[in-house]
């Protein structure tokens, strides 16, 4: 027979699945997620900034400051240049010059201080009990901002030396913080979303989020705080699942804890094409392989080597299931045309990395200064690089999606490099970091089976165990 289910005693139990490599995890596999933390209002904070020195100072408008530089240009001499004007908040306000635009503001009451270009008001509120219309008593005084002309748009100004930004402070504070200054720690949160039809889950994703905190009585809080003012296009689809949070007081580790729930978010979509994957790009785990076979087993699945060729002959009449295999010998070049691109493999005796490239010129003009192969050839010398297919380009990102995924898997099994004869014995890591999960269908996982029989001799199967 060409194809060996494993039975009895073909190969050893422990090789069937994912296989535990011996640490320590080596630098160039180290992950890297992206942090989540945009929120709304910081472009504000320069306007506001410029409008409250404006009250104590003459600030020139842009326009002005570049007259300025010109006014007397006959009497410049040929070796003159000139210099632009300092910012206009190079030197900080002054406690009395602070105290004296405050006045200002207090002066014009309930009317507040228009900020000019705006429909906005600086407004100083003096302290209030609870009562007659007063939701909630405040013992302070503190200056706002208007948004609009109800008091419902008021926000209060950040008391942060020399800050004027407004997001997630708090009036009922009496030093009320934006989300910059809200402490001096900074935590990590990995957060779950999903989402639900007829109570089935269609969608899960998982993101990280950093935040400001000044004390562990008041993580959870600001934590709260700064989800609240986070743009929800920065947010997976779905509902935050509160129970499953975890918070990290150190960014390697809410990133690694976050790829391995990303990659096995992935593998589950790929498994159950109706449970998609709701985050747009996917940082894989490498080298986290005890961690992904646990998280895969509490969502009840395996991933399998569940047969293998024992003839070159069978596997090579496999279809290729990403355009036109190259041919032995065939360069980058003959693979790129007006309508194709190229998919090719780097690879050395560490690791193998899955690429693409439009380039006529070849693979060797793809690598810039910061990008994951330079930065590997960096430290550990060159890798050879390996012309793979020739792809129409309608499909070229799609299926170098496919290929960063079969290249991870057949890392998670520890299989051996087949694309160089000199490395051959080898059992390399994936390079690549991440992928974007658009380009997966319900196609998808038997694509990759037959790019992983094609090319690695073995069938592999994603098992529901549930």
């Amino acid at each position: 027979m060409d194809l060996v289910k494993l039975v009895d005693n073909a190969v050893p139990e422990h090789r069937r699945g994912i296989y535990f490599r011996k640490p320590p995890v080596p630098d160039f596999c180290k992950s890297t997620a992206r942090l989540s933390s945009s929120h709304r209002g910081n472009k504000d904070a320069d306007l506001m900034k410029r409008a409250f020195y404006g009250l104590v100072r003459d600030i020139p408008s842009t326009t002005e400051a570049i007259d300025l530089l010109y006014n007397n240009i006959e009497e410049m001499s040929d070796d003159d240049e000139p210099s632009p004007l300092p910012p206009f908040d190079l030197v900080p306000l002054t406690r009395r010059e602070r105290c004296q635009a405050l006045e200002v503001i207090w002066a014009y009451g309930d009317e507040g201080v228009e900020i000019e270009g705006t429909k906005w008001k600086f407004l100083w509120k003096p302290a209030v009990a609870k009562g007659w219309g007063q939701g909630v008593g405040r013992a302070w005084d503190l200056l706002f901002v208007r948004y609009s002309d109800t008091s419902a748009s008021d926000r209060v100004m950040c008391t942060y030396n020399d800050c004027y930004c407004t997001t997630g402070t708090n009036s009922q504070d009496e030093q009320p913080k934006c989300l910059e200054h809200l402490g001096l720690n900074l935590g990590f949160c990995v957060m779950k979303f999903e989402g639900k039809v007829n109570n089935s889950v269609v969608s899960v994703g998982h993101t990280l989020k950093s935040f400001k905190y000044e004390n562990d009585r008041k993580k959870i809080q600001n934590f709260e705080t700064t989800i609240t003012f986070s743009p929800r296009d920065y947010l997976p689809a779905g509902v935050e699942d509160n129970l499953a949070r975890e918070f990290f007081g150190i960014a390697e580790e809410a990133e690694t804890r976050l790829a391995i729930l990303q990659t096995v978010s992935l593998l589950q979509m790929l498994a159950k094409p109706e449970v998609k994957c709701s985050t747009a790009s996917v940082s894989f785990a490498n080298a986290r392989e005890r961690e992904i076979l646990e998280e895969m087993r509490k969502i009840g699945l395996e991933l399998r080597i569940t047969s293998i060729c024992n003839r070159k002959s069978f596997y090579e009449n496999e279809p290729f299931p990403y355009g036109r295999r190259a041919e032995e010998g065939e360069n980058l070049t003959s693979l790129i045309d007006k309508e194709h691109g190229a998919l090719y493999i780097a690879c050395d005796h560490q690791i193998w990395y899955g690429g693409q490239t439009k380039n006529i010129n070849g693979m060797y003009a793809l690598h810039t200064q910061n990008d994951t192969v330079n930065s590997y050839q960096q430290t550990y010398g060159k890798v050879s690089k390996i012309p793979l297919a020739s792809v129409p380009k309608n499909q070229l990102f799609k299926f170098e999606a496919h290929l960063h995924i079969s290249l991870f898997i057949a890392s998670l099994l520890r299989l051996k490099n087949p694309f160089r004869a000199n490395l051959a014995k080898f059992h390399p890591y994936c390079l690549n970091k991440m992928t974007m999960t658009k380009h997966f269908d319900e196609h998808s996982w038997r694509l990759i089976q037959q790019f992983l029989l094609r090319e690695f001799a073995v069938g592999v199967e994603l098992v529901d165990i549930s």
